[in-house]
């Protein structure tokens, strides 16, 4: 069809999972070929428009638009796929545009190209030969040098094709090409990277600047289409007039191909909407489009209408400034966003849905290539934008006094619209009663679950009961009330009901990296921390996507005999994408269930005695179940596994891939104990010196000596200050060799003796009270476990969990510590002995219980250090967290540069003062100024010691 382009992949590097990389700057030429290709059929058809004598003059006309009296001749092959709907025209013009953008693209990226177009043929991937009647003239490669000089950006400059979905648009305004509009027809080819629009291409085939004396009607004038002939005398068009602009996310070569006139930014207060003529009363579009005009009236600028026809002619007049904020109407879909929103986003704009998040732009073959073989399926991919689209230029906040963002006009205006919150009613089953949490009710690819998906995943997939016997889910919600928003995560509640008025939740965490901009902030300053964040994150979804060995786990440890119960939370779905080569296009969400208060789940900000107690506990039922065993000559991979815990009878039978959905699956021992237990963090934990920041041993001392001053200054020591510094010193040089001995560094530091938790501060803790069992423990949110000390677990949930009165038993020493600090008398960093003995007690009772575990699980309590020996472990790993404590979390210089100057005595009273709510994700010594005055007088005692704690060698039971 088009003999002379070439594949440039034909010797293709391939990575590691088979797939061809190729260049970006090979995909924009291709791309930018077949936009001109599409572009040409379409003039091809528009030129023999009335034309007798080859078979397409019909005859028949239509008008030039609903308020025209003037008329023009239908193009070949046009017809209404609903008779009542006059945008539902379909000509020879958008199959022949098709057929030709798709061949081009196969042509120069490979027959196995992902490509959804809005007039898919039925054996796309084998085009059939061109046929005369609305074929496109041949087409060939590029004009040299058309793209060379266009900056790829860094991070895209090659790329796995299998990651590649272009979205073809072949004729966007094809009710205005039938209609004779022609300066509104474009050909749209868009491609998403990764579900993620990169590059937009725009064609024009009409573009009246490249061929019409301004003075000329445009629409007449663009309608005169310069004919040839190709060797059997068929008229054929010619290129001239067709213009091509496209743009790529993050060049910094921006827009290329504006076409004139370019209008200047508005910078006098208006804000001129976009929007279609006849979008009609009482629709979302039209109660959105009052709604923009309130916001910008708010803003305190003008507001103006600006009657725009079709998706991409909208966002050309963005581009062009003639306005600066755009709607589409609800027949639009992601061939007519995808390569509008990159060029838009090229030039500084924004395009989302009506509810303010990302419009989804991944095809049905994507997802599934990244479904887990039993996994269950997701819901049918619609490609229609049934949430709305919203596009603003990067002028309109200037135009509306600076006061208006595009985030804040969606999130204010617009998803309180009742018409627009009804857009959600066909997935949510019902119109919401209470703000909703819409943002975060979404699958991993950026769709609302709907009723029938989630009953899949809660009602039937887990308990494997039948759809025809399961109970539907007739609606749901996801209340704003129970929905948090953190740095990493972002969560809610899905609380759905049944025929029969019964009901249930689920919790939801969902985890799209280029959705939040800590992530984002990451990318650009601590790139290693995002890549440590994704691997938390998978190591999450190796454990729980070992389903059957939660279910062990949790049987095992149901409340009876006097025993409260310990359950680590269930998954009804994990879906994970993880990118090595991009980390910030990882993507994951856990549906899971629901610890609620409606069954007596209470999440505390700091644990009290008894509910410390029950952690602690439910840590060494943990520790046991996910003993190691033994250790051969060369650790953990060559463990017998012998004496390891029940784990072992349930390794799954593979391990998380890269993209997957994980749901519920069996296991079996396929993959082998150590291949599984490889599949989590080496090193257990966040702390450890290899996942933070580079030089913080350096770091260490400056650090005390600015928190020392604050604590000198507020009165909160009396202590000779040479004295204090010593410890602060003696901390700086043991500091490397203790991080080593716990974290199994040193050659002389124990064996790792189990999988531990890795994070067990008080957040990741639910309980519940029984009259006969006591205190029964949730276990969540495991991305930092792995292999470690079963102290080292202990240590960080009493300095992370505890509050003071839990780790100080006695309630005299507790208060006078907190009347101390309180008072600023100068003798809040007095030890006391009465504090020490609590703590050993505790520790005591979890050495005791890890024991009394071990033989439980049939181990006998083989490999389990002596008391001395775990004593000596807590401490170490207590010593070891006042490192990044001191470092990390409390350092004033630290906490400016991250926008905060308060020192560390006002972080902490402010964080105590947010309450339990507020200040639930912080660790306990991070928001109690009296329990971090209490960790400074243990690491002084403890710092007394640690020479004699690193010699002593590890003593087995």
């Amino acid at each position: 069809f088009f003999p002379s382009l070439q594949c440039p992949f034909s010797n293709a590097v391939m990575d590691v999972q088979g797939s061809e990389i190729a260049s970006f700057t090979d995909v924009l030429s291709a791309c930018v070929a077949a936009a001109r290709c599409g572009c040409n059929a379409i003039r091809v058809v528009q030129a023999r428009r009335g034309v007798s004598g080859i078979g397409e003059d019909s005859g028949a006309t239509v008008g030039r638009g609903a308020n025209s009296s003037d008329s023009v001749a239908l193009p070949a092959g046009a017809v209404l796929k609903d008779p009542s709907d006059p945008r539902s025209w379909v000509t020879a013009a958008d199959t022949a545009a098709q057929l030709a953008v798709t061949t081009t693209l196969r042509q120069a990226l490979g027959l196995d190209l992902d490509i959804v177009g809005e007039e898919d043929l039925p054996n796309d991937e084998h085009p059939p030969p061109a046929t005369k009647l609305g074929a496109a003239a041949p087409c060939g490669p590029l004009p040299p040098g058309e793209t060379a000089e266009y900056t790829i950006p860094a991070d895209l400059t090659t790329v796995p094709l299998r990651d590649l979905t272009i979205f073809v648009d072949p004729v966007d305004g094809t009710r205005e090409f039938v209609e004779g509009r022609l300066s509104a027809v474009q050909c749209l080819v868009g491609v998403a990277y990764r579900g993620r629009p990169v590059l937009g291409v725009i064609g024009l085939p009409f573009h009246p600047a490249a061929q019409c004396d301004p003075a000329q009607e445009v629409d007449h004038c663009a309608a005169q289409v310069p004919l040839g002939k190709d060797g059997e005398g068929v008229p054929l068009a010619e290129a001239t007039g067709v213009h091509v602009v496209y743009g790529m996310v993050g060049s910094p070569s921006g827009v290329c191909g504006l076409p004139p006139p370019q209008q200047p930014s508005t910078t006098n207060a208006v804000a001129t909407l976009a929007v279609s003529a006849d979008l009609g009363k009482g629709t979302a579009v039209g109660a959105a489009k009052d709604a923009i005009g309130r916001a910008v009236a708010e803003a305190g600028a003008e507001f103006r209408l600006a009657p725009t026809a079709a998706c991409g002619n909208k966002i050309m007049s963005l581009l062009v400034n003639a306005s600066n904020v755009a709607i589409f109407n609800l027949g639009s879909s992601a061939w007519d966003t995808c390569a509008t929103e990159a060029v838009l986003a090229a030039a500084g704009g924004r395009l989302t849905t009506l509810f303010g998040w990302p419009v989804p732009h991944t095809s049905l073959r994507y997802r599934e290539s990244h479904r887990r073989p039993g996994g269950v399926p997701g819901p049918a991919v619609s490609h229609a934008n049934r949430l709305g689209v919203v596009a603003t230029s990067a002028a309109f906040a200037s135009a509306c006094n600076n006061r208006l963002t595009h985030e804040e006009l969606c999130k204010k205006y617009l998803v309180p619209v009742p018409e627009v919150a009804a857009l959600l009613q066909p997935w949510y089953g019902g119109p919401p009663e209470e703000p909703q949490a819409v943002d975060v009710a979404r699958t991993v690819w950026g769709d609302p679950y709907t009723t029938a998906h989630l009953a899949q995943l809660v009602v039937t997939h887990p308990a494997q009961v039948s759809p025809d016997d399961a109970m539907p889910i007739v609606r749901y919600t996801a209340p704003e009330s129970s929905a948090v928003r953190y740095k990493q995560s972002h969560a809610c509640r899905l609380r759905w009901t049944h025929p029969d008025g019964s009901g249930g939740s689920a919790f939801l965490k969902r985890i799209v990296l280029r959705e939040l901009p800590q992530a984002m902030a990451k990318l650009r300053s601590a790139p290693f921390k995002l890549t440590r964040d994704v691997q938390a994150n998978v190591n999450e979804a190796h454990l729980l996507g070992a389903a059957e060995m939660v279910r062990d786990f949790n049987r095992r440890h149901a409340a009876g005999d006097g025993a409260a119960a310990v359950e680590i939370v269930t998954p009804y779905e994990i879906q994970t994408c993880r990118f090595d080569d991009g980390p910030i296009d990882s993507r994951f969400s856990l549906l899971l269930k629901d610890f609620c208060a409606e069954e007596g789940w209470v999440q505390s900000s700091q644990l009290d005695r008894s509910q410390l107690r029950a952690a602690l506990a439910a840590i060494a039922a943990f520790h046991a179940y996910f003993w190691l065993g033994t250790p051969g000559a060369e650790g953990v991979s060559d463990r017998a596994f012998e004496r390891a815990g029940p784990w072992a009878e349930y390794v799954p039978a593979g391990s998380i891939r890269d993209c997957q959905n994980v749901g519920g699956g069996g296991a079996s021992a396929g993959a082998g104990a150590a291949a599984w237990i490889h599949g989590f963090w080496r090193c257990a934990t966040y702390w450890d010196l290899a996942k933070q920041p580079a030089g913080q041993l350096d770091a260490l001392l400056p650090s005390w000596r600015r928190i020392f001053a604050v604590l000198h200054e507020e009165s909160l020591v009396k202590t000779a200050e040479a004295e204090w510094d010593r410890v602060g010193v003696e901390l700086s040089r043991v500091a490397g060799a203790v991080e080593a001995w716990v974290h199994g560094g040193s050659p002389s530091a124990p064996p790792r003796q189990t999988l531990i938790h890795g994070d067990p501060k008080a957040a990741n803790f639910f309980h519940r009270h029984d009259p006969l069992t006591g205190v029964g423990i949730g276990m969540i949110d495991f991305q930092w476990m792995g292999q470690g000390l079963c102290a080292v677990d202990v240590a960080y949930c009493v300095l992370a969990s505890g509050s003071l009165d839990a780790v100080v038993a006695n309630p005299q020493a507790a208060a006078q510590l907190r009347a101390a600090v309180q008072a600023g008398d100068g003798s809040a960093l007095d030890a006391s002995e009465v504090e020490g003995e609590s703590e050993e007690h505790l520790v005591f009772e979890v050495h005791q219980k890890l024991r009394t575990a071990l033989k439980a699980c049939g181990d006998g309590g083989g490999g389990l250090p002596s008391w001395e020996q775990f004593w000596r472990e807590y401490r170490l790993a207590f010593l070891d967290l006042c490192r990044v404590m001191l470092a990390s979390w409390w350092d004033a210089t630290g906490n400016r540069e991250r926008g905060n100057g308060a020192t560390v005595v006002q972080l902490l009273k402010q964080r105590e003062a947010m309450g339990p709510r507020g200040g639930l994700v912080f660790n306990a010594c991070n928001k109690d100024l009296a329990l971090g005055c209490w960790a400074l007088r243990r690491m002084r005692v403890y710092i007394a010691s640690v020479d004699d704690f690193l010699a002593h060698p590890a003593q087995a039971l």
